[in-house]
């Protein structure tokens, strides 16, 4: 039997090859010439030979491993799935065989270690290989198909299954900020046009016989192109049963902890460069361009320090957002900005008591809720004609195209010579600010900019 880690990374390989081609003429503006043509026509047909030859290796490694499983089914108890005894909580398939110290990803109780646990269990049988964990996942229902698998990509990774995806992106969403408030378009392809409009119709005044004058509604389209996004992790390769629960917890913080702040950085203050996936942040917009109706300067020349700003700056800002973007506007800002600012006004106004300073404040000003990003702007020296805070609905100027959810594959060889393993997950998304206002109308979204006299 042919060894299935070379024939994948022979077909990575092919791939690999097969995107160069493309994008070397998609740079150039042109199609692909006919040399390059018969390239990628016979990488093609190589790579759907290896995988059918990867798929058949696949289905006879799960059939034999079944018949194994079977076997010692047969010979020994279950220590898993033992029938609900009285002493035994039933509410669960399995259980954890060893305690473990506090928990950040998963919740630190009997469910929450469980599920860090099938996880540990999937990333070990799934990603890494080890037949041991395979079994166990067969025989409590976890991410049973191991061969006829439509969740493996062409580098042999495999898509986080359900039930975890949803706990990391719990937690992208917790540590993350752009991606839960900008408008959510799930990509069924690589690239979307989203229509957007820009006019609707026009009312008129007619005479009781008159004929109406026609209006029609004008749109335009955002663009989203999808981009992937990666992390590249590593752990030994002598994962014991009792190191499950940490290694299911630390990777699922790892990741979701990793994309939620590349998507925050992208969406806020991506300066368009590849470290930003050739993204344009909003909060970068205005930074480029200080022309923009919504960019209001401080109303006060020389505040260009939190500790300066005060509530007229504050007034400004929110005085320069449009009506129809007041509904789910809020406040976007660093933790410093949140501090030294919304804090600081309110601490100062009066009305306070002991017991309200001490239970401290809300995160929300003048009835609008505050959300910390802290990506945007931290400094609490001078900030000079760029933004100091955000202010509007997130959803109507930005729209976050959703392509593919968590992917992981594994490599012993990478770190071979440390006897560790590769673990690298990746996703596919894409962000299009699209609507900042212009140099005569504000947008959905306004900034606040430090103002030096």
């Amino acid at each position: 039997m042919k060894n299935i880690v070379e024939l994948k990374r022979q077909k990575a390989a092919a791939i690999d090859r097969m995107d160069e081609l493309t994008t070397a003429a998609e740079c150039d503006d042109r199609v692909l010439n006919e040399d390059e043509t018969k390239e990628f026509d016979t990488l093609k047909s190589e790579v759907e030979a290896l995988s059918d030859e990867i798929l058949e290796i696949e289905a006879t490694l799960e059939r034999k491993a079944f018949a194994a499983a079977q076997k010692k089914a047969l010979s020994e108890p279950d220590e898993f799935n033992q029938p609900p005894t009285e002493t035994k909580k039933p509410a669960r398939a399995f259980a954890t065989p060893f305690a473990h110290g506090r928990m950040k990803a998963f919740e630190n109780n009997e469910d929450g270690r469980r599920d860090a646990y099938a996880f540990g269990r999937w990333l070990h049988g799934r990603c890494v290989g080890n037949e041991s964990s395979r079994d166990w996942c067969r025989r409590n229902g976890v991410s049973t198909s191991f061969a006829l698998d439509s969740t493996v990509d062409s580098s042999g990774g495999a898509l986080v299954p359900e039930q975890f995806e949803q706990r990391i992106i719990l937690l992208r969403e917790a540590y993350g900020v752009f991606r839960p408030n900008a408008f959510q378009q799930v990509m069924t392809t690589d690239t979307a046009v989203v229509p957007r409009q820009l006019t609707g119709v026009t009312a008129t005044f007619t005479a009781e016989n008159g004929s109406l004058t026609e209006s029609d509604p004008t749109w335009d389209q955002v663009s989203l192109t999808a981009k992937k996004l990666g992390v590249l992790t590593r752990m030994s390769t002598e994962v014991s049963e009792d190191a499950f629960v940490s290694l299911g917890d630390r990777m699922a913080q790892e990741f979701a902890y990793a994309f939620a702040l590349k998507e925050d950085q992208c969406g806020f203050v991506g300066t368009g460069a590849a470290t930003h996936g050739g993204i344009v942040g909003v909060a970068q917009k205005f930074d480029d361009d200080n022309t923009l109706a919504g960019a209001v300067d401080c109303a006060t020349s020389g505040h260009d320090t939190f500790a300066e700003v005060d509530a007229t700056d504050l007034a400004t800002v929110m005085s320069a957002l449009p009506e129809y973007a007041r509904m789910n506007a809020k406040w976007y800002c660093s933790s410093a900005c949140y501090a030294l600012v919304f804090q600081r006004l309110l601490a100062a106004s009066g009305g306070n008591t002991m017991e309200n300073l001490a239970g401290g404040a809300q995160r929300a000003f003048l009835g609008y809720p505050v959300v910390i990003s802290q990506v945007l702007e931290s400094s609490t020296g001078t900030i000079n004609n760029s933004h100091m805070l955000l202010f509007g609905d997130l959803s109507l100027a930005a729209t976050f195209g959703n392509r593919r959810g968590i992917t992981v594959a594994t490599s012993t060889d990478r770190y071979f010579e440390l006897d560790q393993i590769a673990i690298r997950a990746t996703e596919r998304f894409d962000v299009n600010v699209h609507d900042v206002g212009d140099s005569t109308t504000a947008g959905p979204i306004v900034a606040l900019i430090g103002y030096t006299s």
